[in-house]
């Protein structure tokens, strides 16, 4: 197609007439394969094989980043019904539909990426996230390493989160990205998210001195870290240095995202931050469990945000609210390891206070 250009209204309609007909064969043979996973896989794997090939005929009339969607459909199919070669090479075919490093076709294996974490295929997002972070433009680089890095996290491999950060802040800082050019991330904040991660590690070791280091190390980049301020608050063993500066900290950060929620009273994350900061540190819970709310009022069924109501539930001794709403939050993320492990939190204290009562007279 001609750039600049667009297509006759016959040629538009044709196109859309072929994208209906498509997609309606393309949800029968998925209803089908949910339905009968092992005997309509040939189907399935028909339909994608004749999506496929229409994209290598004729690029215009279909879209890399549906056909990859299908393909992933396909090599997960595989992987269920024990055909792990087969679901490798279909995973691999969908990585390379899209070759070239411009940057519209590194946003479609973004967001592939993204969809594959979702649904906790995790190691092919892991490919997809690193194919963006190698194909060296700088700004898709940190966006991919950062998305990574939350994700190793997520999964309990700290490490390897810390790392991915690590190749983040190396290109930001070597390339001089400007800060507009990534949705408003600081290189300040991603060396305290770094020191968090390290910090995380550091605990799961057993290596209580590296780990309140790295704690200290993150504030000092961001005083506003929430997790690392969180995780620092909660010390076992702080001195009273510790204690107080802890104490501070909280507050000031209370105060700063409450200015921020009113300069910017329709941006749900800030109703939230404040929330999951009282929630797990101190301060007035009332307020937070408002503020929660109201996050999910401008963000309904985020499950990070019900993630956090949960906790609010459970500072303030809600056991049962927090279960419900931390069960409601692993539907809309059904893979998040945090947020499996925090529900197992939960409902352990709620069982050890329904034993407590019924162990009294």
């Amino acid at each position: 197609r001609a750039a600049g250009r667009r297509l006759p209204v016959s040629s538009r309609r044709r196109m859309s007439a072929t994208w209906a007909r498509a997609a309606a064969r393309w949800l029968l043979a998925y209803l089908r394969l949910r339905e009968d996973p092992k005997g309509a896989l040939a189907d399935w794997a028909r339909v994608v094989d004749a999506e496929r090939s229409a994209l290598l005929r004729a690029p215009d009339d279909t879209s890399p980043a549906i056909v990859a969607t299908l393909m992933y459909h396909l090599a997960q199919a595989y992987a269920e019904q024990g055909q792990n070669d087969l679901a490798e090479k279909t995973a691999e075919q969908a990585r390379q539909l899209s070759p070239g490093n411009d940057p519209q076709r590194l946003e479609a294996h973004l967001q592939t990426a993204w969809s594959l974490r979702r649904r906790g295929l995790f190691r092919w997002a892991e490919a997809e996230f690193r194919r963006v972070a190698g194909a060296g433009l700088p700004v898709a680089t940190v966006l991919a390493n950062n998305a990574l890095a939350e994700m190793f996290h997520d999964q309990g491999n700290h490490q390897a989160a810390a790392e991915a950060l690590r190749g983040a802040i190396e290109v930001f800082t070597e390339k001089r990205i400007r800060q507009e050019e990534l949705a408003g991330r600081r290189r300040h904040e991603m060396v305290a998210r770094m020191h968090y991660f390290l910090a995380c590690h550091a605990k799961e070791q057993g290596d209580q001195a590296n780990h309140v280091q790295h704690l200290e190390d993150a504030l000092r980049a961001d005083p506003t870290e929430v997790d690392a301020l969180i995780a620092f608050y909660r010390l076992p063993d702080a001195t009273p240095e510790q204690r107080k500066r802890a104490d501070r900290l909280v507050e000031r950060a209370a105060a700063m995202m409450k200015e921020q929620i009113l300069e910017e009273p329709d941006d749900a994350n800030h109703y939230n931050q404040y929330a999951w900061l009282v929630g797990n540190t101190k301060g007035d819970l009332d307020e937070a469990l408002k503020f929660s709310r109201k996050s999910l009022e401008l963000s309904p069924n985020n499950g990070a945000y019900l993630d956090t109501l949960a906790h609010v539930h459970f500072a303030r001794g809600e056991l049962e609210e927090a279960v419900r709403v931390q069960t409601k939050a692993i539907e809309m993320e059904p893979h998040s390891g945090l947020l499996v492990k925090e529900l197992e939190v939960f409902k352990a204290a709620l069982e050890a206070k329904k034993n407590a009562g019924a162990k009294k007279p």
